[in-house]
């Protein structure tokens, strides 16, 4: 696996506690942000697989995988390779 394709580099971050944007940071001591959202979403009601959203890598896979943002249930099963029905 390419590291750099995760590994991008430390870039600035803006944000504050109550806003979208939520990030975290120490003020006694650099102001270096310490968290941040693990997931952002915009979602089109009118059409799901026009939604797009954002994970932390790391969380999600590989982001450029196929199956990774499939919403509308024939979508995921047409694409699907395998299945696991659990009953109770």
């Amino acid at each position: 696996m390419n590291l750099n394709l995760v590994n991008r580099g430390s870039f600035p971050s803006a944000g504050g506690s109550s806003i979208v944007n939520a990030t975290g940071w120490n003020k006694a001591k650099d102001y270096t942000v310490v968290s941040l959202p693990s997931m952002r979403m915009i979602v089109d009601l009118a059409n799901w697989d026009n939604s797009v959203a954002i994970q932390t890598t790391g969380q999600s896979g590989h982001a450029f995988h196929r199956h990774l943002m499939l919403w509308q249930q024939e979508k995921v099963a047409s694409s699907a390779t395998k299945s696991l029905m659990l009953m109770p």
